[in-house]
């Protein structure tokens, strides 16, 4: 419904056009975290003939568009929130491995990190120092 109001619409959105932009939206999130997007063909041939790869890309324009293409490139802090949730952290740890992560900002060698990685590193290294499990079972 949210998806509905967005395009000005009162109904729902299909199952159609829900996967739709469910592609739409993975291909604008893998050009951010991942080093590769995902083929339009490929998503298409997934679909099962419920769209083309031309009405991805369609799709994908069309989101930029509404998004008025203000995006960011996602930071470790942004992921970090999910790895802490994982390892159940709370307290110290929490602040410590948040500090890590921006000290982490600043260190040359870790900008040719993926976000994510950068995120989890601080985790495991607030883990090593809080005397935890060097490798929370959580992320295996």
């Amino acid at each position: 419904q949210y998806i509905a109001q967005l395009q000005g619409q009162s109904q729902v959105i299909g199952p159609r056009r829900l996967h739709l932009l469910a592609a739409s939206v993975l291909v604008i999130a893998s050009k951010f975290e991942d080093e590769a997007v995902p083929c339009f063909e490929a998503l298409a041939k997934s679909s099962a003939g419920e769209f083309t790869k031309e009405e991805v890309h369609v799709v994908e324009l069309h989101l930029l568009e509404k998004l008025g293409y203000r995006l960011h490139v996602p930071m470790a802090v942004h992921h970090l929130p999910w790895f802490l949730e994982l390892v159940e952290a709370s307290g110290n740890l929490v602040l410590l491995a948040q500090y890590l992560c921006e000290v982490g900002l600043e260190s040359r060698e870790l900008a040719q990190w993926l976000p994510t990685d950068h995120a989890a590193a601080a985790v495991v290294l607030a883990s090593m120092m809080m005397s935890k499990p060097e490798w929370p079972p959580a992320f295996e």
